[in-house]
């Protein structure tokens, strides 16, 4: 919801009047609004002044830069590329080729007053979106899909839904590569830039996962490296807040990913408070309880309802439905009520157990399948043969689900840690990442290596439960097959344990609650029949509703509501 757009009028055409940004949340900081306009291109930002010297409104003679989130790494590379100030700096990096140099969640834009060009940008993992249009007459980029669309229809311009992209979301829970709901408008993937001017626009990849060499060492010297790297990664996340006198932020849940964060922290001597967005009397919260206890932390708990299901406009209006509202939900009504004040960055293990190994399914490269991370195989594609072609760009499973699953889908999730502040993982580290796709694939296969690190490095780490197989993180392979069996002798017994829950119940709340049963079905009669939602989109969103499981539900809700607000 914060960010930038920019518009360059390609032919004269006439530029908007002014940008219209969403509403704020009366839970947010105040924004401040910028403007920059000179023939034929118009600039706007809208943003907190949060962290104000990692963020960018910069005009020099040479051009224009505007960012968004966190450039965590900018003084280390002043001093390296001898800049003053960012502009200056990040005009160089693009005209050498060096924006993978770059460190942090951040999204940026660049336009050159000589040469009328526009550089747009997102980071290595895609985590801040770029959303961008190109017609004879315009070339717009924006952060906001709804602000990109509101502007585009003040300009007399046309849109069209995607159906595609609806597929996809009906599928997947989330869009494939470039997708968006409007055939009009794309969205720059993960590690990578556009660069504009009147003639055209052409897009390049700075960072790319697939290009990464596999090294040739033994588990020790990876465990070695793995600890020194993510030492590094977490000391650059905390010492920002502490240089901005900012309250650090964690999540902390059952899994393993957030405790080696939250630890690796708190034994370096940050001071921190924790969260926990699990429903209360989960594995998760009871976990992360307990790991607070022990190590005397402070963790803050919201006890989520039923009634976090019925917010779908508010869920939908922060990612204009680019993934399944029902999978953020509970996080926005727990940051709706806590009320966080003087927040820094949320910091958390975003994407750990993908980027050490979860997402293989061998200990070696295989490839990927259209099934691969699917919700759903119910609905009757129309677009079955797009999903097929971009599988098949992508040489193996592994890369197909992270560019899709965890870029466009799970790193999703950060919009709504970004209402309350910046968010980062020291997993998601540019030189982490490397490191870790870098280490060959038999090591990490189960996240054997992952385990065998944080049990030599962090044995105290290991001796917490781990939700993901009920018991303490082992490699044992027997071992996980008996938790796993007592975990699920356990949730058939008539009794009521940690694990007869699930983290976020969705599933028993819609059952359980003839109140929230009310509203969503309501929300579904009074939206399925939008104007431009087609016949055949109709048959399949009906049955989708139809089913009893309630992520099929959701995916429907998510597709209605996105509707509702990007073609009013």
């Amino acid at each position: 919801m914060n960010g930038f757009i920019v518009t360059l009028s390609t032919d004269g055409s006439p530029l908007p009047g002014q940008y219209c940004w969403k509403p704020l949340f009366n839970f947010q900081q105040e924004h401040r609004s910028k403007k920059y306009v000179r023939p034929g291109v118009m600039a706007g930002q809208f943003t907190s002044d949060r962290f104000h010297r990692h963020k960018f409104f910069e005009e020099t003679e040479a051009g224009l830069l505007i960012t968004e989130g966190l450039i965590t790494n900018v003084e280390v590379l002043y001093k390296k590329h001898h800049c003053s100030t960012a502009g200056r700096l990040i005009y160089k990096l693009i005209k050498t080729g060096s924006l993978q140099e770059l460190h942090g969640n951040f999204a940026g834009v660049y336009y050159d007053h000589a040469t009328q060009k526009l550089t747009a940008f997102n980071n290595h993992t895609g985590t801040q979106k770029v959303y961008y249009y190109r017609s004879d007459s315009y070339t717009v980029v924006a952060t906001d899909l709804k602000v990109l669309t509101t502007t585009l229809r003040s300009l007399g311009i046309t849109l069209a839904p995607d159906y595609d992209a609806v597929e996809m979301l009906l599928s997947y829970g989330f869009m494939l590569e470039d997708y968006t709901f409007v055939t009009q408008i794309r969205q720059l993937t993960a590690g990578q830039l556009l660069h504009a001017n009147k003639e055209r626009l052409q897009l390049d990849r700075y960072f790319e996962l697939g290009t990464i060499e596999r090294k040739q060492c033994s588990k020790e010297q990876f465990i070695e490296q793995l600890e020194q790297q993510f030492q590094q990664a977490v000391h650059e996340e905390y010492a920002l807040d502490e240089a901005y006198g900012y309250t650090s932020l964690a999540t902390l849940s059952g899994g393993l990913d957030s405790r080696m964060t939250t630890l690796v922290a708190h034994k370096a001597g940050y001071q921190q408070e924790l969260i926990n967005f699990s429903h209360k009397g989960y594995a998760d919260e009871v976990i992360a309880r307990q790991i607070a206890r022990h190590y005397q932390l402070r963790l803050s708990t919201v006890e989520l309802s039923a009634e976090s299901l019925t917010a779908i406009d508010d869920v939908v209006r922060v990612n204009d439905g680019m993934t399944l509202y029902s999978g953020a939900s509970h996080v926005f009504q727990a940051l709706r009520q806590l009320r966080l004040l003087n927040s820094g960055i949320v910091h958390t293990g975003m994407l750990g157990d993908a980027i050490m190994g979860s997402y293989l399914s061998a200990p070696f490269d295989t490839l990927p399948k259209s099934s691969s991370g699917a919700y759903s195989n119910r609905i009757s594609n129309r677009s079955e043969q797009l999903f097929n072609t971009i599988v098949s760009r992508y040489c193996t499973e592994e890369l197909f689900k992270f560019y899709n699953r965890a870029f466009q889908g799970i790193n999703t999730g950060y919009q709504y840690l970004y209402l309350v502040g910046e968010s980062l993982s020291p997993f998601m580290h540019p030189d982490f990442i490397q490191l870790a796709l870098s280490i060959p694939r038999e090591y990490m296969y189960k996240e054997r290596l992952y385990i065998d690190w944080m049990r030599k490095k962090h044995p105290q780490e290991a001796a917490f439960c781990w939700e993901n197989i009920g018991g303490k993180p082992t490699n044992n392979d027997v071992m996980r097959r008996l938790y796993r069996f007592k975990r699920a002798v356990i949730k058939r017994l008539p009794v009521v344990t940690m694990w007869k829950n699930s983290m976020t119940p969705e599933q028993s709340w819609y059952e359980n609650s003839e109140k929230v049963r009310k509203v969503l079905d309501t929300y579904y009669y009074d939206h399925y029949a939008h104007s431009v939602i087609d016949s055949h989109l109709q048959k399949q969103l009906n049955l989708l509703y139809s089913q009893r499981d309630f992520t099929s539900k959701a995916q429907v809700l998510t597709v209605l509501a996105a509707f509702k607000s990007l073609f009013p």
